[in-house]
């Protein structure tokens, strides 16, 4: 889970940003691990088109989640996914 809704709003303000930026649609397959610590890390984008590349790697840095347990202890959670739909908002 996100850890506030204070990051979701961040996040999703530099996903508009991004989009207004590069000004067209893009797909992205981000793939990254969450630290024992809840912070994302290791993220590899994959966007189409490319520009949008740095700037999901920033928005992505920004969001934390709670990390994984083993034992009841944090530990890091490599291995995952989210993919994105960058599209323009209508009007």
């Amino acid at each position: 889970a996100l850890a506030g809704a204070r990051e979701v709003e961040l996040v999703h303000g530099d996903i508009a940003r991004a989009i207004e930026q590069v000004d067209e649609s893009g797909v992205c397959n981000v793939k990254y691990s969450v630290g024992a610590d809840g912070k994302v890390k290791d993220v590899t984008p994959n966007c189409q088109p490319a520009a949008y590349d740095a700037r999901i790697v920033e928005a992505m840095k920004k969001m934390e989640f709670q990390p994984g347990l083993k034992g009841g202890k944090p530990v890091d959670w490599p291995g995952l996914s989210m993919p994105m739909n960058l599209t323009k908002p209508k009007g």
